[in-house]
């Protein structure tokens, strides 16, 4: 495997790639924690996806080397593309709504000097989102965080916080492009990719101190639907994999019991309008439910303390219901085959250009 320099040499120079499409209402705040963490040994490449609005505009006013793709292509071939067209040592992805802190390249540089870059690193969301000021925001920022840094060995490193030596990543063939436009936002193709490589003997490493801000923009409703798409994305990518009852990320075991437990509880609830007894087996199921829970909602308590995560269990119960829903969609549709479910092309969106920094 490649490597990057010891501590005793120069270091690596790192490639931070995001991949972008309309995302013009979130390029200032990335862009201006980019500067805030930027060292002499970074270039940010942001790939524009044919974007409608002025994405490609403000990246380059803001001092982002462009790649503007030709045709919609989706996040997985957006970022391969990024990867192709940067010049450093080490690449690192992270999403147009993600904004760095301020020491977060600094523990990129540490971690992968670290392990001589003989790994595939990941990060995780921050405890608070940037948009704190959202109850769902909160929620889901948490809620994240817990389930990707569960264990050091992940399944899979998710695409907002992703790193690897650039040698390598490209050798491998980048992230998988065949699913990218059939699945909104790149959902999965960084489980697959992932998967990938740890089949090629590759080792997965989880740094929780390696944390991106996201951007959720989240209310109530939105989190539910969100809930919703994922979990029928997933259905489909994991029936494609033969993985439905992989104990993976955020769709974690206990997540897949408490869904089935709580919708138990609402179909014993319905059910007790015909025969009363019922009502005592929808209480007993709804209480397995939360039990399953048990080390999320703790996760919780000890951040953000008693009355937010009594409304976090009343909020994640509406999202759980959703990831039944979803699920069940999911089912319906079947598995995911690029050759029966491939877009039509969606024509064209001018040349690529590459623009360098003025």
């Amino acid at each position: 495997m490649g490597t990057v320099p010891d501590d005793g040499a120069a270091r690596p120079r790192i490639s931070l790639v995001i991949a972008a499409r309309n995302a013009s209402g979130f390029i200032h705040p990335v862009m201006a924690s980019i500067r805030r963490s930027e060292t002499a040994t970074m270039e940010v490449v942001v790939v524009d996806d044919c974007s409608t609005d002025d994405t490609a505009e403000l990246a380059t006013m803001l001092g982002a080397k462009l790649v503007r793709l030709e045709s919609p292509a989706g996040a997985a071939a957006a970022r391969n593309a990024g990867a192709r067209e940067a010049t450093g040592d080490v690449v690192m992805f992270i999403d147009h709504d993600c904004c760095l802190c301020e020491d977060t390249i600094d523990r990129v540089l540490e971690a992968m000097a670290r392990y001589r870059g003989e790994v595939v690193l990941g990060g995780t969301y921050t405890l608070e989102p940037f948009d704190a000021h959202r109850f769902a925001s909160c929620l889901q920022s948490l809620h994240v965080h817990y389930s990707e840094t569960r264990r050091p060995d992940p399944d899979y490193i998710a695409s907002h916080c992703f790193i690897m030596v650039r040698a390598l990543f490209l050798r491998e063939g980048g992230f998988p492009e065949a699913l990218s436009l059939l699945l909104a936002n790149g959902c999965c193709q960084d489980v697959l990719f992932s998967h990938l490589l740890r089949r090629r003997g590759y080792r997965l490493v989880m740094d929780p101190s390696l944390q991106v801000r996201h951007i959720f923009n989240f209310t109530v409703r939105h989190s539910i639907f969100n809930a919703f798409w994922k979990s029928r994305a997933w259905t489909r990518f994991a029936l494609s994999e033969g993985s439905l009852l992989r104990d993976s990320g955020s769709a974690s075991s206990e997540m897949k019991v408490s869904s089935v437990l709580l919708t138990l509880a609402l179909a014993s609830l319905m059910a007790s309008a015909w025969w009363k007894p019922m009502a005592l087996a929808s209480l007993a199921l709804a209480a397995a439910s939360l039990a399953a829970n048990a080390r999320l909602y703790a996760f919780i308590f000890r951040h953000k303390g008693t009355w937010f995560t009594l409304r976090a269990a009343g909020l994640y119960s509406l999202q759980l219901l959703a990831v039944v829903a979803g699920g069940v969609a999911g089912l319906a549709q079947g598995p995911l085959t690029p050759a029966r479910n491939a877009p039509a092309s969606e024509g064209s969106c001018g040349s690529t250009t590459n623009m360098g920094r003025s």
